[in-house]
């Protein structure tokens, strides 16, 4: 008989499989990735553009360039682009970031063909109608009008604009005031500089019988194609953090307070990420992390905290996040910084170790358990100029990190100046 008293054994894998992704040109010489693996006959079509926030010269250009591509073409409204899509049983998804902006549909892998013509037609056919912009900005206006009465994106917001400065790329956020100033023209105009082709890649996941090369080169590569360098936006490199320690929104009603905390650190390219990455797990990182046991198990302030590292193409930083009652607020504070402390004077226990370490490598081969997660994976070291050996790097460096090296990047990393933001209250 079984003895449920005793936890089954568990075996550390010595290796990984991940999927390598096929990289060709087009006639034109637009890049082509193509992991054409799995078993489900479906296909993800990606067209990502360098045409982010870094580049924006106006604030939400990016946004709502991205947004208009299926408001409408020469030859359909938007309606008739959502209906043609939904009869061929595929959706959208229309997104801007802070380095990228994208153009990306999920269909059957019967239906390429059709997809790609008219994917291909609202990309080269966009008409960017007035009458969608307006609709649009009045959209997003009344959301944004909802989150500025919620504190966690107070928080949020507030946060990064202290971090990196109000008008860098980075640290901006869409407001009413940069929605008012948005016009068909100059969407138009920043989608036809950088939301083309030739300043971006193609990326197509997913089963399929037929010679997907061929098909996307009859008409992707057909028009003759020289790749551009986008400029970043002229306030890119200058960063203007907020040199206070603390920013208060008070908001004398609210019962509740969002805290936002953190610091610049760097991209996934330094020496030391992987490190932090362990060290950022141990702090707040999984369920069980020390910020949770703490702050949520034993004190009872939060229902959740959570630290993050969020990385982009040219900077970083790692951020720690809670909503707790008004009169925990500082209380919260002051716990947060105890357990930084201990990562910095307390060696991490063999057991603490071997868990986080097990949860990680067992998170990490959970990744790659599908095709789209396997592109995503290459999508990470392509947009940072880094290879596959990224990711045989940081297998081994799960197996091999030690409490002595965790305690080396807590004293180097988690150093006091950490910039803090409240909304709620602070008492």
């Amino acid at each position: 008989m079984i003895d449920r008293t005793i936890a089954p054994a568990y075996i550390v894998p010595d290796t990984y499989v991940l999927p390598k992704v096929n990289t060709l040109y087009l006639d034109n010489g637009i890049p082509l990735h193509l992991l054409l693996t799995g078993h489900q006959q479906v296909l993800r079509i990606e067209f990502i553009f360098r045409a982010g926030s870094w580049y924006e010269p106006q604030n939400g250009l990016s946004f709502f360039s991205a947004k208009m591509l299926a408001e409408g073409t020469t030859q359909y409204s938007s309606k008739d682009i959502q209906e043609l899509f939904s009869f061929y049983g595929a959706f959208i998804e229309l997104t801007s970031g802070h380095d990228n902006a994208s153009f990306t549909v999920y269909f059957l892998s019967k239906y390429l063909k059709e997809i790609l013509q008219l994917t291909h037609h609202i990309l080269t056919c966009a008409s960017f109608p007035d009458e969608e912009l307006q609709n649009l900005k009045t959209i997003h206006s009344e959301q944004i009008k909802v989150n500025l009465e919620k504190n966690a994106y107070l928080a949020s917001t507030a946060f990064r604009e202290g971090l990196f400065g109000k008008n860098h790329p980075y640290g901006t956020h869409l407001s009413l005031e940069a929605i008012e100033q948005i016009s068909s023209g100059n969407v138009s105009e920043y989608a036809r500089q950088f939301l083309c082709l030739r300043n971006g890649d193609i990326f197509i996941t997913g089963y399929c019988r037929e010679n997907v090369y061929e098909e996307v080169n009859k008409l992707f590569g057909k028009n003759s194609s020289s790749n551009i360098h986008p400029k970043p936006s002229v306030n890119a490199e200058s960063i203007h953090p907020d040199r206070s320690k603390r920013k208060l929104i008070l908001r004398e009603k609210s019962l509740q307070s969002s805290i936002r905390m953190g610091k610049q650190l760097f991209t996934i390219a330094h020496k030391d990420y992987f490190k932090m990455v362990f060290l950022n797990e141990i702090l707040g990182g999984y369920f069980g992390s020390r910020l949770m046991q703490n702050i949520r198990e034993d004190k009872g302030y939060t229902y959740g905290i959570h630290s993050s590292l969020q990385m982009m193409q040219h900077a970083g930083y790692m951020v720690i996040g809670t909503d707790v009652k008004r009169e925990y607020t500082l209380h919260t504070i002051e716990e947060i910084y105890k357990e930084i402390h201990r990562l910095k004077t307390e060696p991490v226990s063999d057991s603490e170790l071997q868990t986080v370490r097990n949860y990680m490598i067992g998170t990490f081969l959970s990744s790659l358990s599908t095709p789209f997660a396997a592109m995503d994976k290459f999508k990470t070291i392509y947009y940072n100029s880094l290879d596959y050996s990224f990711y045989d790097d940081y297998f081994k460096s799960l197996k091999q990190i030690t409490s002595e090296d965790l305690m080396d990047v807590a004293n180097r990393y988690l150093s006091d100046d950490f910039y803090e933001v409240i909304a709620g209250g602070e008492t």
